[in-house]
């Protein structure tokens, strides 16, 4: 079978023609489907997945309209094809539509950029209006229309299309994308289906999603109002880590034709865990992060609910219409009455309480899948926002939501409020390592929950060594992914032995974070890791080389040739990260400190300096340039450098550590001591600054 070529349409040219796109070997194409599951095929073809990617005849609206995209201009045509015409401070690019992402509430264009890569644009057509979008409005900067955080090939195609393959050709420098389907179709969840229509039917879907039949559940139970399960299962159910492999926020660690949707997704890909930045504490999503971290951690999905209890596997939407969807497994009459809800009936619904929304994509309204139950009072405590003040009290405050529900249900305290409050303290440097372990320690809880709180140990991930130890063998993926990363702040000695047992992990993400410790231990060194640590590396190696396109592939591949003793190729690498994507911070910093192992001092601190040059608010080129003016033998530049450090970034206990240090060696002690009481005051749970001010209040010559 052949699918048909992308048509690239410069503009005021005719269509040029390009060669068929072999389909990939085992699909078969969602057609083939409709013999033997009519039914099925009939509601997906309305479905969002079925029009995830469509060509720009998809469109819903007209191709007319210009809109500023941060410092860059994107005008959009119909003739002769649609088109874009992009203005930036470099000129002016005009690049062919070559296909339409989405259906709705947002459509937004791909048009073929430079050297055959997909692009997306940074604006869309708001379906219901027919009015044209800048799509992030509160970033300025996009990145620029052309950058890396908008190309297609790497970010959006993986997930709008089946059978995906990224055509990186690093020697040529060039994209040409295949895929086998231009939409989510059958084969994209249930997998190639040539081996299973040859059979007839019967079997030869070797990567099929779990499926979960609706019909497990009990009805309500006249006690609780809530359903069980009827077919004594317990547990989470392994359908939802299918989904997550486009419904979360991962970094995918193997071809697209190796993913293993029947698997946990740490098999395959690197997810994001409860994040600063990315997260509330307890869970609930800030930035872009999809469903499944939300729903990871909910009680929901403790009990086995999956995704397709909620929603029709085929057309998508809800099995049942708005709220009856709860109330197939939640009592109706328990718990829509007021003393439920204390909310006049009909005020205030499930959704409105317990899936509060966030808009991306400047219109794209998505509910949080947590399931959280709202509590003010705690938000309060901790200066988070409330469920209450953020929809539907927007015109109200935090304080009053507390007062307002202090009487009700929800004031008492529940199962989560011991791991938001852990992840809270420590995410705002108050880590409480015995608090953290306990979570870390619990079965009871959500595994994601648990990764997190291992890797929010920080500072105290020493003094619960034993804890971290014995998640790292835990029989939860998800957990040991968490107490790897967090095993890296344990000494050599007591980390290598444990990190050596992961290297045989079957889920990737443990295993490349087990590898890449040991590695930065000089486990390569050593005879008896040296070939157990072999194959991993050749998978890294391999996951750098897909990712070539990208300046995260060429910064793994930098990493890996310093740790092999091979500095020119890490510098080579390096370089081609910056010019990949400038904005990559560690790879200015990994940069300079390559050339300074060289004793190109004078090199590396040109580098940090035109780094800062280009973001001067990151902290750790600071910091990195204030330990080469100390190199350099420029004192005072140094301590004005290490103090920005730490102004920028306070919550970086090796920041002020090194300021102190500094300062100390420069005749002045009171000024170290203050800094490390300012630390303190940030960190009480560091031993190493503890140890530091122990060491300075010492009587010394500089006293």
């Amino acid at each position: 079978m052949w699918l048909a070529g992308l048509i690239l349409v410069a503009c005021g040219q005719a269509p040029a023609p390009t060669p068929p796109v072999e389909v990939p070997a085992g699909y078969v194409g969602s057609a083939a489907c409709v013999r033997c599951h009519a039914d099925e095929v009939a509601r997906w073809q309305a479905s969002h997945h079925a029009l995830a990617l469509t060509p720009p005849t998809g469109l819903q609206g007209a191709w007319d309209g210009a809109v500023a995209a941060g410092s860059d201009r994107v005008e959009l045509g119909a003739a002769p094809a649609p088109h874009a015409r992009v203005h930036t401070a470099d000129g002016v690019v005009e690049a062919p539509v070559a296909w339409v992402l989405g259906r709705d509430p947002v459509q937004q264009p791909v048009v073929r950029w430079a050297r055959g890569a997909l692009q997306a644009l940074p604006v869309g057509l708001e379906v219901a209006t027919g009015a044209w979008l800048d799509l992030v409005p509160d970033d300025a900067g996009h990145g620029g229309v052309g950058g890396p955080a908008w190309n297609a090939d790497h970010q959006c195609l993986d997930c709008h299309t089946t059978g995906f393959e990224k055509g990186w050709d690093a020697a040529a420098g060039t994209h040409a994308s295949t895929w086998a389907e231009a939409a989510v179709g059958c084969e994209g969840c249930h997998g190639p289906g040539a081996a299973h229509v040859a059979a007839g039917g019967q079997g030869g879907l070797d990567a099929d999603v779990p499926a979960a039949d609706p019909a497990r559940w009990t009805p309500p139970d006249a006690a609780t109002g809530i359903a069980g399960r009827a077919d004594g299962g317990s547990g989470p159910h392994p359908q939802v880590e299918a989904c997550g492999r486009c419904h979360a926020r991962r970094a995918l660690l193997v071809a697209r034709s190796d993913q293993q949707p029947d698997r946990a997704l740490v098999t395959t890909h690197r997810p994001t865990l409860i994040e600063p930045g990315l997260h509330l504490p307890d869970g609930r999503m800030q930035e872009e992060v999809f469903s499944w971290a939300p729903f990871r951690r909910s009680r929901m999905h403790e009990a086995g609910v999956a995704c397709t209890d909620c929603h029709d596997p085929h057309a998508g939407g809800l099995r049942a219409p708005g709220e009856a969807t709860c109330a197939r497994c939640h009592d109706t009459a328990r718990f829509a009455d007021v003393e439920h809800t204390h909310h006049p009936v009909g005020a205030a619904g499930c959704i409105d309480c317990h899936m509060p929304v966030r808009t991306y994509l400047a219109r794209d309204v998505r509910h949080d899948h947590g399931f959280e139950v709202p509590r003010p009072a705690r938000d309060l405590a901790l200066g988070l926002p409330s469920a209450c003040t953020t929809a539907c009290h927007d015109d109200r405050d935090a304080a009053w939501a507390a007062e307002a529900t202090s009487g009700w249900r929800l004031a008492r305290r529940r199962w989560d409020d011991a791991w938001t409050e852990a992840l809270a303290g420590a995410w705002a440097g108050r880590p409480d390592g015995d608090a953290l372990g306990a979570v870390v320690a619990d079965r009871l809880l959500p595994g994601l929950v648990r990764a997190s709180a291992a890797v929010a140990l920080g500072e105290r991930t020493e003094a619960q060594a034993g804890t971290v130890l014995a998640a790292a063998a835990d029989p939860d993926p998800l957990v040991r992914f968490g107490a790897v990363r967090a095993l890296g702040r344990l000494p050599p000695q007591v980390a290598a032995p444990a990190l050596a047992e992961r290297l045989d992990d079957g889920a990737r993400a443990v295993r490349f974070e087990a590898a890449a410790l040991l590695r930065d231990l000089g486990g390569s060194q050593r005879p008896e890791l040296a070939g157990r640590l072999a194959p991993v590396v050749a998978e890294l190696r391999a996951q750098a080389r897909r990712d070539g396109d990208r300046a995260e592939g060429l910064l793994l591949e930098g990493t890996l040739a310093w740790q092999d003793g091979a500095p020119e190729v890490a510098e080579a690498a390096y370089r081609q990260a910056l010019d990949r994507d400038p904005e990559l911070v560690a790879a200015w910093v990994d940069l300079a400190d390559v050339l300074r192992a060289q004793g190109r001092e004078a090199e590396a601190l040109r580098t940090l300096d035109e780094g800062l040059g280009r973001h001067p608010e990151a902290a750790v080129l600071h910091h990195a340039r204030g330990l080469a003016l100390v190199r350099a033998g420029r004192k005072s530049e140094a301590l004005d450098a290490l103090r920005r450090a730490v102004e920028l970034d306070p919550g970086e206990v090796r920041h002020a550590y090194v300021l102190a240090i500094a300062l100390h060696d420069q005749g002045q002690p009171a000024a170290a001591r203050e800094v490390l009481d300012a630390a303190r005051a940030r960190h009480p749970a560091s031993e190493a600054l503890r140890a530091l001010r122990t060491s300075l209040d010492r009587p010394g010559p500089a006293e």
